[in-house]
């Protein structure tokens, strides 16, 4: 019975490095490469035994057409980002479904009470210095968590704080500042902006820690 033939420690090295020369930094992105171009050349050596490491290696990569890994890359990208819009989708509608809805509703009616209770600007600015900590915190945690070899996981992260910032803090003071909307549409518009910020926050809390089981070599 024939074995099937299985590629060597430093052939799998050599296709770590020749997928990385072809412009592919994103570790996970190499691994998921290296294994298809692995079963792919051990395939061809099962069908012809006589033929070489180097040319079943080209053989295979040619067969991503002219563009090499680019079109695997950026379909990588769209898929990463369809599945995260999907994960954010499901934490944000969680609190529109019971028995969450109640949490919400009473935190729009917490900030509804706060401009009854304070003055105007005093909410809004409170609810800035609150946006500014969060902020702070996003960052110290996306460095704490940040892995040592590059994912294409890790840079696709969905929204941004710093991004979050310049369009609330455009809105408050071109708009929401001269108190030119009502109250409650104030209270609901950052009743939303944190129950959203929350769905960001938890979608890539778990993508961090899918990364972690998938590629603990990256974090170690």
């Amino acid at each position: 019975m024939k074995t099937k033939p299985e590629l060597t420690g430093d052939q799998i090295d050599a296709l770590f490095d020749f997928v990385a020369r072809k412009n592919v930094k994103y570790y996970d992105l190499q691994v998921e490469l290296v294994d298809h171009l692995a079963s792919e050349i051990e395939r061809k050596q099962s069908e012809k035994p006589n033929i070489y490491f180097e040319q079943a290696l080209q053989q295979v990569y040619e067969g991503f057409g002219v563009f090499g890994f680019e079109d695997f890359v950026s379909n990588a990208h769209r898929q990463l980002l369809i599945k995260q819009r999907k994960k954010w989708w499901c934490y944000f509608k969680a609190f529109w479904t019971l028995p969450k809805i109640f949490l919400s509703l009473a935190f729009f009616g917490f900030v509804f009470s706060c401009f009854a209770a304070f003055p105007y600007q005093s909410v809004v600015r409170a609810n800035g210095v609150l946006f500014l900590g969060y902020g702070a915190f996003w960052m110290y945690n996306f460095f704490r968590n940040r892995p040592k070899i590059e994912l294409l996981s890790n840079i696709t992260t969905i929204g941004s704080p710093l991004e979050s910032f310049f369009i609330w803090f455009t809105t408050y003071y071109s708009f929401l500042s001269n108190s030119i909307f009502p109250v409650w549409v104030v209270s609901l518009a950052i009743a939303l902006f944190w129950i959203n910020t929350y769905a960001e926050h938890e979608t890539n809390a778990y993508f961090i820690k899918e990364q972690k089981q998938l590629y603990p070599q990256a974090f170690a």
